[in-house]
């Protein structure tokens, strides 16, 4: 279930205990880890969800993936969150995490599509230029690869997409002649 209230209340104490026991970075780390052992771990979330499991059990299961490898912060916040019953809302609380801590630390996601791979002088000055132009402290680059682009990049940074892609001039050319703003007589 992704219950967006719940996430951002849970996400919001979590970061604020972080921040108060001098534990931000740690935690950040934490959470990144997690998130990823959730989302490549189909039965494990199929657990967190599961009314028939019981709260001991899956916090003996939470404690044998996490305890000796996150923070006394993240720890005790997972043993809050089973002992309360939100056990199943962990990866949402942790994603919204993520966002706040990028929206405090001013952090950016970009997507990038090309259609090849970027080589890192090219990602170097892309990075440059999405850093100057959004004001971000660091930006976080998701790249793509799709051979649809056939050239020339899609870049999509939080709602707004700068879609220069020979594909993109195509489809333009496309509905241009299509719009029957020529004679066909000749």
């Amino acid at each position: 279930m992704n219950n967006y209230r719940v996430n951002n209340r849970y996400a919001t104490a979590l970061y604020e205990l972080a921040v108060e026991q001098n534990q931000l970075e740690q935690t950040y780390h934490d959470v990144e880890m997690g998130c990823t052992i959730l989302r490549e771990s189909r039965e494990l979330r199929l657990l967190l969800k599961s009314p028939i499991v019981l709260g001991d059990k899956k916090l003996k299961i939470l404690e044998a993936l996490f305890k000796d490898r996150v923070g006394i912060v993240t720890w005790k916040f997972i043993e809050i969150l089973v002992k309360k019953r939100r056990e199943e809302h962990l990866a949402g609380i942790l994603e919204a995490f993520i966002e706040i801590y990028r929206k405090a630390e001013n952090i950016r996601v970009v997507s990038v599509t090309t259609a090849f791979p970027l080589d890192d002088s090219l990602k170097n000055k892309l990075l440059e230029i999405l850093k100057k132009e959004t004001g971000a402290k660091e930006i976080v680059l998701n790249e793509k690869v799709d051979e649809k682009v056939v050239g020339g990049i899609l870049v999509t940074v939080d709602d707004k997409m700068f879609d220069n892609s020979i594909y993109k001039k195509l489809q333009v050319l496309q509905l241009e002649f299509s719009d029957s703003t020529y004679e066909k007589g000749f």
